[in-house]
């Protein structure tokens, strides 16, 4: 934003949508005479083809601090600011993504090092497999037995009389053109004798009355009795936004309901 006269002026090179909270953006401005280019992450957002002003126009202030508006009643910016740059000139579309790669890369390595899955040794149920980091990097999976341990974790464990199975989770983690990539080593535990045909009869005993009809909360059970041995159910769905696991519908209309069962395991009484 550029003004000489408060806000009766300003002259904006903008986007209406916020940015999501916790995840590093690499955010770009560049004029050429009237034009300002807004980029995020490399990628252009925003253009202001009749820019009244550039930078040199504008006269000095009280308020002229990284994170705080010139004007003093704004808001001051909330968040982590670095790597500030400020060029005498309009860098390139090319420059703009080279730079941004740059900080990429040092996104990925940061969330390359706090990418933790916990205690895989002796596996049982679905294993949580982030899709994005923490500082906003994308990351992919990949299992090198898939019908033991899914790309998006869940897991199938060995029957009787097979035993335990290791597989090999491999994640990507990606920002722009930068990637790197981590290995976990899974040991996915073997069911005991007998207890394939427990889970079995686990399952058919789940149901959800008038699934076909929802109206309101359901209830999820959490566990199951079957020949004396109970037996832990955990839940999943693919539209969290309608029928989350806490037992809530958020929609207040008739909806079908589809419910996948997974994860199932046994703990003895």
């Amino acid at each position: 934003m550029l003004a000489k006269a408060r806000w009766t002026d300003e002259q904006n090179t903008k986007v209406n949508s916020a940015f999501s909270t916790g995840v590093w953006k690499y955010v770009t401005y560049t004029q050429k005479g009237t034009i300002g280019t807004l980029y995020v992450d490399g990628v252009k957002v925003a253009e202001n083809t009749n820019v009244a002003y550039t930078p040199k126009d504008i006269e000095s202030t009280a308020a002229n601090f990284i994170g705080r508006a010139p004007y003093v009643e704004d808001k001051y910016f909330k968040g982590k600011i670095s790597d500030f740059r400020l060029y005498n000139r309009a860098l390139s579309s090319a420059e703009v993504v080279e730079l941004s790669n740059s900080s990429a890369a040092d996104i990925v390595a940061m969330d390359k090092a706090a990418l933790n899955l916990g205690d895989l040794s002796q596996v049982t149920s679905k294993i949580n497999l982030p899709t994005t980091g923490e500082n906003g990097s994308i990351i992919t999976w990949v299992s090198s037995n898939p019908s033991v341990v899914s790309s998006t974790g869940y897991v199938n464990r060995p029957k009787y009389p097979d035993t335990d199975k290791q597989v090999t989770l491999t994640a990507t983690i990606s920002r722009g053109s930068a990637s790197d990539t981590k290995i976990f080593q899974v040991t996915v535990k073997a069911l005991l004798q007998g207890q394939d045909q427990v889970i079995e009869n686990a399952k058919k005993q789940l149901f959800i009355p008038n699934a076909d009809d929802i109206r309101g909360n359901i209830t999820l059970p959490s566990s199951i009795v079957t020949e004396g041995v109970t037996v832990k159910v955990t839940w999943s769905t693919d539209k969290p936004s309608i029928v989350n696991v806490n037992e809530v519908v958020n929609q207040a209309m008739t909806i079908l309901l589809q419910v996948s069962l997974q994860g199932l395991t046994q703990t003895q009484k």
